[in-house]
């Protein structure tokens, strides 16, 4: 199962994000890739905005999610991808970490 942690967004309260899976990462990569025009802020953050139980809160694939979202502050949206690096951080193998490796 994919981890999910907490996070208070200004404005919106305590919600959750998840990390992102190697799908959705290829996806937004060639979401870019193709110059679509998709705000790949927004993407990120509809792809790990999810409840306490890990589900989406908003649908990558809809455009009027994504369009919201990308009318969203920057700094909020900042702040829910940064929770959601900080799921990777915790993930970091100690001993790569303590060989520079990470």
């Amino acid at each position: 199962p994919l981890e999910v942690r907490a996070v208070t967004v200004p404005g919106w309260g305590d919600l959750h994000v998840r990390e992102l899976t190697t799908d959705t990462v290829d996806r937004l990569n060639r979401a870019k890739k193709a110059g679509d025009g998709s705000n790949a802020l927004a993407l990120s953050v509809a792809a790990t905005l999810c409840d306490e139980h890990g589900v989406l809160l908003f649908d990558v694939g809809s455009a009027e999610d994504v369009t919201f979202l990308a009318g969203q502050g920057f700094a909020r949206l900042s702040l829910i991808l940064r929770a959601v690096n900080d799921l990777t951080k915790d993930d970091a193998d100690p001993e790569d970490e303590a060989a520079g490796n990470a």
